[in-house]
């Protein structure tokens, strides 16, 4: 899997669909890696942008940058933070600044040497640099790095994304050809950082400039948070260019996962639902138990909740339930989190499959505990249902 993405998309929902398909560990790669997605936020998302934001003396870019962030902190319904935007571009300085640019310079390897001359001047002169680099530097370069790396987590700590404009001015061809490496240092003056800094982000279109030519904002955060990230965009896009939100399901999964019957507060458009989503999880399918469950509506708990208890005799009823994959690596901490009399155990489904989920500890549907059996109404949601219909 990619351990940064960066997509400059025009619909965001085709391109996760794109990045559906590339994410996938590539075993034959020495560089391919798992990376662990970021679980959803359990609240609003903290945004943040640069305390001194640059444009190069280009107003309608500033202008408009204004704009776009005006009506999405209207739309969130949020204040950004300022952040110290100095550590990224000290990283963005080492990267063609300092050591890294021998890693193009390694990448040509001997056709540097043999065909420079039909290289592009430009090109030719940024990776010629690497020459003036030794190992010493690299390792030099090397742990400058890595304690910016540790000022970026810093300021990660007090945001989920970081937003920036997409490029900061939007010079015409002319202006690149007349000063190619200046305009593009400026072009990559909000993104150069990134891939060094192993973050991903994602470039959405908002309102055009007023001159006509086309502006954006780029939303930034730590590896794994790329579901984050398209979610936001989506918004945006629906916001600026009033396109239908998609709804974008999680990457698959690139690690071991425990699937995970629910039957009651934890489904879909329910208030524990978040739960799931916390921990990362994906919802698979909505299916039945076997007919051997009894369903009750509990006493005293909130939000409300039911309870599923295996009938011995097998005298029960199938009962609607939706199968969701948790990651392993969140699935403890979310059993901590259920309270009793709920607890997490073995539910037949109707196909004979055997899978976690929640249960019921039979002291809570007792006679004397005041639980309902709801078992007819075959599933928690055409009992709410038929409450609202009461009404």
């Amino acid at each position: 899997m990619f351990d940064t993405l960066s997509i400059f998309a025009h619909d965001v929902a085709d391109a996760w669909h794109v990045l559906a398909q590339m994410a996938k560990f590539d075993a034959s790669d020495a560089y391919s890696r798992k990376v662990p997605p970021l679980a959803a936020a359990s609240c609003a998302l903290r945004i943040g942008v640069p305390e001194e934001l640059e444009f190069f003396n280009d107003t309608t870019a500033q202008q408009a940058f204004g704009a776009a962030l005006e009506a999405l902190s209207a739309d969130l319904a949020t204040s950004p933070d300022g952040i110290d935007f100095a550590p990224f571009k000290r990283v963005s300085a080492l990267l063609y600044d300092g050591p890294w640019v021998a890693e193009r310079r390694a990448a040509l390897g001997a056709f540097f040497d043999t065909n420079f001359a039909d290289i592009d001047t430009t090109v030719a002169a940024v990776i010629g640099k690497a020459d003036r680099f030794s190992a010493v530097d690299a390792f030099n370069g090397q742990y400058a790095l890595a304690e910016l790396k540790r000022e970026s987590e810093r300021c990660f700590g007090s945001i989920d994304v970081l937003i920036v404009p997409t490029t900061p001015t939007h010079p015409l061809i002319a202006d690149v050809q007349a000063s190619p490496i200046e305009r593009n240092s400026e072009l990559g003056y909000y993104t150069n950082f990134v891939n060094l800094l192993d973050l991903c982000a994602l470039s959405v279109p908002c309102v055009r400039r007023n001159d006509g030519l086309p502006a954006g904002v780029t939303l930034i955060a730590p590896s794994g948070s790329d579901h984050r990230l398209a979610v936001l965009g989506a918004r945006i896009q629906t916001l600026f260019n009033g396109t239908a939100n998609p709804e974008l399901q999680p990457l698959p999964f690139q690690e071991p996962t425990v699937a995970l019957a629910v039957v009651g507060a934890h489904l879909r458009g329910q208030p524990l639902n978040k739960q799931l989503l916390e921990a990362g999880a994906r919802f698979v399918e909505a299916t039945r138990t076997s007919s051997a469950y009894q369903l009750f509506a509990l006493a005293n708990t909130s939000p409300p909740k039911p309870g599923l208890v295996r009938n011995a005799e097998r005298s029960g009823a199938a009962i609607a339930v939706e199968v969701w994959d948790v990651p392993v690596r969140t699935f403890g901490k979310f059993v901590m989190d259920v309270p009793p009399p709920m607890g997490i155990g073995t539910v037949e489904l109707a196909d004979g499959r055997f899978v976690k989920g929640f249960i019921c500890e039979p002291w809570a549907v007792l006679e004397l505990s005041g639980a309902q059996d709801i078992t007819s109404f075959g599933g928690w949601i055409a009992y709410l249902d038929s409450l609202q219909t009461r009404t």
